[in-house]
């Protein structure tokens, strides 16, 4: 059940509900109403502004995408929290798991004459190279 409103805005529950049933401008006004602390608390955890626009508009999608699923057990803006909370520690392991390396040129990618391709620079050789080369 929605809480009353004193003000003429419509709460989180009524917006929620109207873009269940497929009103996109109330959608939009959940949008609007949240892009701030969602952007706010990308930028926090990534330290990026344009990393952080680009998942603020990702949960804002994913969010969209999973109205059906929302239960009503908590607040919207919590569920809404929770989403980007999660959505920014994926991006981070994600980020972890990245490695940066210089790009090599494609000359020094060729073939030795014995028909070898050398591991790129800056990167472990695999398992099977380095036994090779042992």
């Amino acid at each position: 059940m929605a809480t009353p409103n004193p003000s003429n805005h419509p709460t989180d529950e009524q917006l929620l509900e109207r873009a269940r049933g497929g009103d996109r401008e109330a959608f939009a006004d959940l949008v609007r109403r949240y892009e701030t602390p969602v952007y706010s608390m990308s930028f926090r955890m990534l330290s990026h502004r344009e990393d952080a626009r680009d998942l603020a508009q990702e949960i804002f999608l994913t969010v969209y995408q999973s109205l059906e699923r929302f239960r009503g057990e908590a607040q919207f803006k919590t569920w809404l929290y929770r989403v980007t909370v999660n959505r920014c520690r994926d991006e981070l392991r994600k980020r972890k798991t990245v490695k940066h390396t210089q790009p090599a040129s494609l000359a020094s990618l060729a073939p030795d004459e014995e028909g070898r391709v050398p591991e790129p620079p800056g990167r472990e050789p695999s398992p099977e190279a380095a036994a090779r080369a042992a």
